[in-house]
């Protein structure tokens, strides 16, 4: 009887669990997160073993960039089932927001041990290779992502376009930046970004191109670069009568910095 009575209590005590972490779902997605959070806490705190509960938890902390509380929701999950796949690549991703990346990098290895086909793992350490200056680990990793898919992501383009442009393989990087903007004609980051590769390659002419349309963009705001720039592109082309107003227009953005000056008085 006394058994029974405990399984009885068991089977109870795990109905009140599951309500509890069904209704925090059921918070989570009509976006009452402070509901959500209080439910998935009572779900633990019920069954402190509720592995599924701290994933749960900690991603939507996680999602509210509640970075420190997602951390600690991740470790204790880690504590029950020390092979979790959601909470190490996830450990990478938080472990690399604050830039500890030899963390982030051993939770990435051991998700990538768990589901070594998760592409999302391999565009995770192409970045942080990147980050860390180990370019040709980057290299390596954004070609097996790209292996890896029928169909690249807009977005994995111009994360190509950077990691090759890191790297000073120019080609490959102009190739990839042309891709994504044909995708995407007006975003500013890439348009910037191949301006510059374009005047670190010396092909001035597209520099001037690349500029002039940034220009007209409405979200550019630094004008001074932009200006200095074409002002030495225009120079290196031995047009100076085009690079001067450029300089004048540098030279009122900064007055008090001297390369304007010493670009006109050349």
């Amino acid at each position: 009887m006394v058994r029974q009575a405990h399984h009885d209590d068991n089977l109870i005590l795990m109905k009140s669990t599951l309500d509890y972490y069904h209704k925090a779902n059921t918070f989570k997605l009509s976006q009452e997160f402070d509901k959500a959070i209080e439910h998935y806490e009572i779900a633990i705190h019920l069954q402190p073993d509720f592995v599924a509960a701290y994933i749960a938890l900690a991603t939507l902390l996680f999602k509210l960039d509640r970075l420190k509380e997602a951390q600690h929701y991740f470790l204790t999950a880690l504590e029950y089932a020390p092979q979790q796949f959601e909470a190490h690549i996830n450990l990478g991703k938080l472990y690399q927001r604050f830039q500890d990346y030899s963390q982030a990098e051993k939770h990435y290895n051991i998700a990538l041990s768990l589901k070594s086909d998760v592409p999302e793992i391999h565009k995770d350490l192409a970045i942080l290779y990147q980050a860390t200056g180990q370019l040709n680990k980057s290299i390596q990793c954004l070609e097996t992502l790209f292996q890896m898919l029928s169909e690249v992501p807009v977005h994995y383009g111009l994360l190509a376009a950077k990691i090759y442009h890191h790297a000073n393989d120019f080609e490959k990087a102009k190739l990839y930046y042309e891709q994504f903007l044909t995708q995407q004609p007006n975003d500013l980051d890439a348009l910037q970004s191949l301006a510059a590769l374009t005047f670190q390659k010396k092909n001035y002419e597209e520099t001037i191109g690349y500029y002039e349309h940034l220009l007209q963009h409405p979200e550019f705001t630094d004008f001074y670069t932009l200006y200095m720039a074409l002002g030495l592109a225009y120079q290196s082309i031995q047009k100076r009568d085009d690079a001067l107003p450029y300089f004048y227009k540098a030279r009122k953005q900064k007055p008090d910095d001297s390369r304007p000056y010493y670009q006109m008085g050349c």
